[in-house]
Order: structure tokens, then C-alpha cells, then sequence
């Protein structure tokens, strides 16, 4: 009996040890029971998936913020969980984007309106409560807490849970500066028969000579088609997904991670070009080599009656119909000048 008591102390002991150093590994999981964050920090420990919960939100760059604002590719909401007092003497710098997008949410009040069902989510938000698949974006002047506050909605399940990994006020400064997003901003785009003319759909093509990745949602490229030769990960899915190795990468999604080789060319396309132009700056800040956006989108794709177009449509509402079009021919005389203009000569076919 004495040696069953000491080892049922033990165990108590190493795991009350365990709790205290994953609460310090924690993002911002620093200062006593009543330090801010305390709460959300105590709760992520007791997660026996605390330490890939801490690791398991996405940055976000301000310029990958404010272009999230202005294109509202995806559903998504940008939580501010800075304290009352601080939003009220320092608004957030660019503005609070549309309508609805950007919510208060100070971070005492996270658990409850997280954590619990939709009846707790405060009534005088402008916004539903978001659901599981929805982008959330956490963002503070404190970098730690913004990642604490992220780690602990993915520790709920949110699973597009990103947080700003820039000083608060660059927001204010990416508005200022660049190209509207309505102008494709730094984008370099492709039109649609360069896009063919390099995916192999020209008479006597033969294997693509660049990667086209379709950014849409699984029901999008089920129920209206896909051009061929295109590989699928939904755009929502890729601030997360930049984060994978090579073969990690490969093992969730089925192909290789395009973009990392030398003199390598990766097409975005969605249904029109605003998801594609989100995903561009993410991957340009990833690192990736020879990113192009598809500009007319399979909307204006019209080489095939197998890849249809159709109007935007939230997911879960009501399909709309495909909408009738003529099915051209691609003009290779001057997908070839594009692609010279371009500086991609070495990709044309012989």
C-alpha cells in the first residue's frame, strides 16, 4: 500500500511538472495565475496536444493581412484581442477593414465565446459566430499573445486558426503603400492561353512544363470540373500548409511541394483570380520561385465543356447553374509572345 501511495504521488508530482513547463512553453505563457493570458495558457496545458497546439497556427504577414482585408478571398474573421482600453486610446491602424471582418474580442473574454456554444459569442459583435472551417487571424500589439490567443482556438478545433506576425502598426503602413489590390498590386499574372499553352493543351503538347494549382474548394472542382493537369489544395488550407517540409507536404497532399526549384514555374488559378492573388503573396513570402496568377480563372477557361462556369456561391448554398459559353481555340501565336514578354522563352515547346 505504502509503495502504491508513493507511486500515485509520483506520477502526480511528474505530471503537475509536466503541466508547469508546457505553461512556460507556451506562446506568452509568462506571470502568475492573474497574469493576462493565464487562463488560456492553463487551458492549452491540460490539452494532452499541447505542444503541437502551440506550433499549430499559421503567421500571417501584414501585407497578407490587409490584402485578406481587401479581397476577402475566404470566409474569415480578424479577432483584435487587445484589452478595452488599449483599442479605444490606439485603434487599429488602417482602419477595421469591411464590415463584420474585424471584431473586439479581448482575450478574457476568448474562452467563453470560443469555447462554448454560439449563444455565448457577445451580441453586440457585428459578426456571427465564426464556424470551425472559417480563417481566424489574431492580432495585438503583444506578438505572444496573438500566438497564444491563435493556439488555443486550434486547440478547439479551429482549424485556419493564423495570427499576425508583424508589429501591429505595419497594417496601417501596408495600406498606405503599394498598389490597390483591385490593380493585382505586385502580382505578375498569366493569361489564359500561356496558362494552356504551358499545361500541355495545345496540338502536339505534350507533358506541363509548370505546376497549376487549383485553389478552390473541394466542392467547387467537383461539381464544375478542373483543367487538366491541375493539383488541388483549397486556398484556406495554405498559410498552414506553407509551414510543411517537402515530405510532409507530399504525404497530406498527394504531389510534390511546387515552387522550391530553381527556374520552376507555379500557376495559381481559383474560379476568377481574388483567391489566387491572396495565395501569391503568401507564397512570395514563402519563398517560392516563379509564382504567376491565372487571370481569367476557370470562369473564362471556355477550351473545354468539362471545366463549366459558374457564378460565386458560399459554401453549402444552393448550387448555381453553369452558365453557357462557345468553346474557343487557344490562339498559340500569342500565348508564345506572352510567355517571351514574360521571360519564360525557355518553357515554350519546341
Amino acid at each position: 500500500l505504502t509503495s502504491a501511495l508513493a507511486l500515485t504521488f509520483l506520477a502526480w508530482g511528474i505530471r503537475a511538472l509536466r503541466g508547469a513547463h508546457l505553461r512556460r512553453q507556451l506562446p506568452g505563457a509568462r506571470g502568475g495565475a492573474g497574469a493576462p493570458g493565464a487562463r488560456l495558457a492553463s487551458a492549452l496545458a491540460r490539452n494532452p496536444n499541447s505542444k503541437r497546439l502551440a506550433k499549430a497556427a499559421a503567421p500571417l504577414s501584414s501585407a497578407a493581412v490587409r490584402l485578406l482585408l481587401e479581397l476577402d478571398p475566404v470566409p474569415h474573421l480578424v479577432v483584435d484581442v487587445r484589452s478595452r482600453e488599449e483599442v479605444q486610446s490606439r485603434p487599429l491602424p488602417g482602419g477595421s477593414g469591411p464590415a463584420g471582418r474585424v471584431v473586439h474580442l479581448p482575450e478574457d473574454a476568448l474562452h467563453s465565446a470560443l469555447a462554448l456554444r454560439p449563444r455565448q459569442w457577445p451580441a453586440e459583435l457585428p459578426q456571427p459566430p465564426p464556424r470551425r472551417a472559417d480563417l481566424l487571424v489574431f492580432v495585438s500589439s503583444c506578438p505572444r499573445q496573438t500566438r497564444r490567443c491563435a493556439a488555443y482556438a486550434a486547440s478547439l478545433g479551429y482549424g485556419r486558426a493564423c495570427y499576425l506576425d508583424a508589429p501591429l502598426e505595419e497594417l496601417g503602413a501596408e495600406a498606405a503603400g503599394g498598389a490597390p489590390a483591385a490593380e493585382g498590386g505586385g502580382c505578375r499574372f498569366l493569361n489564359r492561353d500561356a496558362v494552356a499553352l504551358l499545361m500541355g493543351h495545345t496540338q502536339g503538347g505534350k507533358h506541363p512544363r509548370a505546376a497549376l494549382l487549383d485553389l478552390r474548394r473541394h466542392d467547387e472542382r467537383a461539381m464544375f470540373g478542373a483543367i487538366e493537369g491541375s493539383v488541388h489544395l483549397p486556398v484556406d488550407q495554405l498559410p498552414k500548409a506553407l509551414q510543411l517540409g517537402l515530405r510532409e507536404w507530399e504525404r497530406t497532399y498527394r504531389f510534390p511541394k511546387p515552387g522550391v526549384e530553381e527556374g520552376s514555374v507555379t500557376i495559381l488559378q481559383c474560379r476568377t483570380n481574388k483567391r489566387a492573388r491572396w495565395a501569391a503573396q503568401l507564397c512570395a513570402e514563402a519563398g517560392w520561385r516563379g509564382v504567376y496568377v491565372y487571370r481569367q480563372g476557370v470562369y473564362g477557361w471556355h477550351l473545354s465543356e468539362d471545366v463549366k462556369q459558374y457564378a460565386s456561391y458560399d459554401e453549402g448554398a444552393p448550387l448555381p447553374q453553369p452558365e453557357a459559353f462557345d468553346v474557343e481555340a487557344v490562339d498559340e501565336a500569342q500565348a508564345r509572345k506572352e510567355l517571351v514578354d514574360l521571360g519564360l522563352a525557355s518553357l515554350l515547346p519546341q
